[in-house]
């Protein structure tokens, strides 16, 4: 009904008793209707401040004589059935769901058809009416298939698949004859990835409309994608073996030489740094040097498993070099410091795929955890030894990169650290 008609009738309700009753409102006409409308041009105070009133008087009153009956909250049982007022509001009392829900959904298909010409942002207006269809719960299960279905199909016009699949798959449940609402299962699944379901879902429908040209277009879509898809994952799988089989290579040199590797212990120190295999198949280890008075650390890259250890304290504690910034005693100099690293108490090494895949990540997944152990588990690295020969001591495990602990000789830490007392913070 148009709007204008619903304003004229406003107008002349209370007057013309006939047009109000023969009058069939739908849901949506009768939330326009305001009643005390009619009642206006005889107070001439505007119509808000009558409402107010009217419902201030309603609360104290349920059937305040002084009030006009379209104010009421309900009929009492003995209500004047020829006053126009009586007749309008048993209008309005009238709920007939079946009713309800149709014209629901017939406004929900026009506000469909005029969000497609005005946009996107629209859609909500069909959704609304749907779903108010929905909730007026009507007493067919078919009716209310279709209401899913049709509200399914807005929410793929805005590609939230996965609300249109649930819709869809509630029509279904509600009328397993529902083709559109298949053939929208089967469109949303598709666009989830979900390609069993999909090929599923079709297969169904095509048992309705052996003959339907759309699913058999759409068949050809989840077949399509399917291929698209492993051919996605072959190439990642292609990728993947290329990305390991040089690691593959840098894993079996680590075990070529006896070297035992297990989590990254201190990671962060080491800037992400791992081993790696030069060109001519040399091992190249960082190497961390940590100090355990002061909790400071040093980063020497790339250093080759031949290198002397006594060449690295002279990169590190070179005499024409100034200080360490927090050695104000100058206890650190290449004369008087010794390095140690652990020989027992290390982490289990890992084995060879899990290593594998260590390297593939920067060690992000493997977890260093130290074993229990007693006494003194530090020993002193000779600076004559390479580095590859300190690191095949018996009991080490390499913790991701090589870790020394530097100690100035000399020192009331040292005698600690000597003793044992010192042991290496949580990680």
């Amino acid at each position: 009904m148009p709007s204008e008609e619903v304003e004229s009738i406003e107008r002349t309700m209370d007057e013309d008793q006939e047009a109000w009753e023969e009058m069939n409102f739908t849901p949506e006409e009768r939330k326009k209707l305001r009643p005390w409308h009619a009642f206006q041009k005889k107070d001439h105070r505007p119509w808000q401040e009558i409402e107010a009133e009217a419902k201030r008087k309603n609360r104290e009153n349920p059937h305040d004589p002084s009030l006009p009956i379209l104010f009421w909250d309900d009929l009492p049982e003995d209500a004047d059935e020829s006053h126009p007022d009586v007749a309008a509001v048993r209008a309005l009392m009238v709920d007939d769901p079946e009713v309800d829900a149709e014209n629901y959904k017939e406004d929900g298909n026009a506000a469909l058809q005029d969000a497609k010409r005005k946009g996107k942002f629209y859609f909500r207006v069909p959704i609304e009416k749907y779903t108010k269809a929905i909730m007026c719960q009507h007493p067919d299960p078919k009716a209310n298939s279709v209401y899913y279905s049709n509200r399914a199909q807005v929410h793929l016009l805005l590609e939230n698949y996965a609300k249109a699949l649930k819709d869809a798959r509630e029509a279904m449940s509600l009328d397993e004859k529902n083709i559109k609402a298949a053939y929208r299962a089967a469109r949303a699944a598709l666009a989830l990835d979900r390609l069993d379901e999909a090929e599923a879902t079709v297969s169904y429908a095509k048992t309705l409309d052996p003959d339907s040209a759309d699913l058999e277009k759409l068949q050809r879509r989840v077949d399509a994608r399917r291929k698209q898809l492993q051919a996605v994952e072959e190439r990642a799988r292609i990728d993947a073996a290329a990305t390991r089989r040089p690691l593959m290579a840098l894993v079996s040199a680590l075990q070529s030489r006896g070297l035992q590797v297990g989590p990254y212990q201190h990671r962060s120190l080491g800037q992400g740094r791992v081993i790696r295999l030069s060109e001519d198949g040399k091992l190249l280890f960082p190497m961390l040097v940590l100090y355990p008075e002061t909790q400071q650390s040093d980063l020497l890259e790339d250093v080759p498993e031949d290198a002397l250890l006594s060449d690295q304290l002279d990169i590190l504690y070179n005499s024409e070099a100034p200080p360490l910034p927090w050695d104000t005693s100058r206890e650190y100099t290449r004369d008087r410091v010794d390095l140690y690293y652990q020989v027992e108490g290390c982490a289990p090494p890992l084995a060879s795929d899990a290593l594998v895949e260590a390297f593939a990540t920067g060690f992000a997944n493997a977890t260093f955890t130290a074993r229990e152990t007693r006494g003194h588990t530090m020993v002193r690295a000779d600076p004559n030894l390479s580095l590859l020969e300190l690191l095949l001591r018996e009991g080490h495990v390499v913790p991701g990169v090589a870790v020394f602990y530097a100690v100035a000789r000399g020192t009331s830490f040292a005698a600690r650290f000597l003793e044992g007392e010192w042991r290496e913070p949580m990680q």
